[in-house]
């Protein structure tokens, strides 16, 4: 119990921390959106998405199993010596394959830019964005060294300081230049100019600048499974995007950005900082041995949490449009519920997989994506034609229940941990019931939105303890266990 306490406290105060980080790291999307939807059309708001989401998917290609070997090999390294060989590695290995695939993709851009758009002016956007993604490759392996270093404090100053920079040049080129596009793209590509800098700066002082043999042998192997894997997932998690803009219109590929930003929210708000926390500390847990009854107890807490909080989003998704958007916008709040419980199991794949990912059989991964890619370009081509946006976020919470199938599958033979899958799915089912009610009972009044979501709420707790997912006492006990994790604490820098 003493294990679990202080295991329980270290992933709430790194998390709650690591959170805020991420928040600040993510946040420019959420606190542009008002300036967004007001100086850019929904049209722009989508080719901004399919920047994005091309750029994205060329990311996986780059590096995606780079930062996730470094790691798992720097926990296994027994001196700082052979630390800083991971770290230092791992960062040539990043620069050398941004510049050769990054370097090779940049010749095709109007090609790109083509087949995407029907045009091929937009093969300058398609320039910057990916040389904004190879700069930006090189900051986040900053943030995964400052969290393997358990340096938090850093981390999301940063964060705080990426932020504030590009907020400052996008506001600037967006509302005072009249740059539309361009200038959020371009205000994004200067700031990473100087962080980066900054940061191999710092990590060459810090670890040196050594390309290891083994270590980068090592690495590969490791990574190696992860790359088309998680290309394929990159198609599972975007390849809507252009279904849609393709079968509907490119501003209804920027409503369908929209309601994906604020649908994720939670999951870069919750998730991504406990799996920042979570994932390095893991492996170190199961080392122990026993981990199970742990693992299986931070699941529950987990899902707890992001569970309420979706519900919570639910609620007040059209408050929350009508309050960050413009009109020609406000469709996206009819579509965040279902999106927001998309994002739940998703979340939940980051513990269904550790049985894998502990074993080192990687190659599962591979093949439970290669699977669901089929689903997922199955679920879009029939689906997204004939329903548009709800078929998209439908054919994406298909792919997600067939991933974690496999995944539980695959990892229950390699590491054991009880998920209570019956008591998922009743927390789900709590859940579900008081947001059906309140959208019957939804009259478009701000007042009456509110109290009905309030109300919501309360049912959703009474749910809880009528359905067991939560009785009284279980209730009442991790209460005084939250007070006394909370109590204060230094947390090392």
């Amino acid at each position: 119990m003493k294990d679990a306490r202080r295991e329980l406290g270290f992933l709430l105060k790194h998390s709650t921390i690591y959170g805020l980080g991420n928040l600040l790291s993510k946040a420019v999307a959420i606190l542009l959106l008002p300036l967004y939807t007001r100086h850019l059309t929904p049209a722009d708001y989508g080719v901004m998405e399919l920047l994005e989401t091309s750029t994205s998917m060329l990311a996986v290609v780059v590096g995606v199993g780079l930062s996730s070997a470094m790691t798992r090999y720097y926990y296994e390294a027994r001196s700082d010596d052979a630390r800083r060989h991971v770290v230092s590695t791992t960062m040539l290995l990043v620069i050398i394959m941004s510049a050769v695939v990054l370097g090779g993709a940049s010749l095709f851009t109007p090609l790109l830019s083509q087949a995407i758009f029907g045009d091929s002016k937009y093969a300058y956007f398609f320039l910057m964005s990916f040389g904004a993604l190879g700069l930006g490759l090189v900051i986040d392996l900053l943030l995964v060294y400052l969290r393997v270093m358990e340096k938090p404090l850093a981390y999301v100053a940063i964060s705080l300081a990426m932020l504030v920079t590009t907020v400052a040049l996008t506001v600037y080129a967006v509302a005072f230049r009249g740059m539309g596009v361009e200038g959020v793209l371009l205000a994004n590509l200067y700031a990473k100019v100087a962080f980066a800098g900054a940061a191999m700066v710092y990590m060459v002082m810090r670890i040196g600048c050594v390309l290891d043999r083994a270590v980068a042998k090592s690495i590969f192997s490791y990574s190696w499974p992860l790359i088309p894997s998680e290309a394929i997932n990159s198609l599972i998690g975007y390849s809507d995007r252009y279904f849609i803009n393709h079968h509907i219109s490119l501003a209804a590929a920027g409503v369908y950005s929209l309601t994906q930003k604020l649908g994720t929210v939670l999951h870069t708000l919750v998730t991504s900082p406990f799996i920042l926390a979570f994932l390095p500390k893991r492996f170190e847990i199961a080392s122990r041995g026993n981990a199970a009854p742990l693992l299986s107890m931070v699941y529950q807490v987990y899902m707890l949490v992001i569970v309420t909080l979706t519900l919570c989003l639910a609620l007040g998704a059209s408050l929350i449009v009508g309050l960050l958007t413009d009109s020609a916008f406000h469709e996206a709040a009819k579509y965040i519920p279902l999106t927001a419980a998309s994002m739940v199991l998703l979340g939940m794949k980051y513990h269904f997989q550790f049985g894998i990912l502990y074993s080192k059989k990687t190659k599962y991964i591979m093949y439970t994506n290669a699977i669901c890619l089929v689903v997922q370009l199955g679920g879009n081509a029939l689906l997204i034609p004939a329903f548009g946006v709800w078929g998209a976020i439908n054919a994406y919470m298909i792919t997600q229940v067939v991933t974690l199938y496999f995944y539980h599958f695959y990892s229950q033979r390699e590491y054991p941990v009880d998920l209570k899958l019956a008591w998922t799915l009743r927390l789900f089912v709590a859940a579900t019931i008081p947001y059906l009610l309140k959208a019957k009972l939804s009259t478009g009044s701000v007042v009456s939105e509110v109290f009905v979501s309030l109300g919501a709420l309360g049912l959703f707790v009474a749910l809880t303890v009528a359905f067991r997912v939560l009785s009284v006492s279980q209730f009442q006990e991790m209460i005084g266990r939250l007070r006394s994790l909370i109590s204060p604490a230094r947390v090392r820098e």
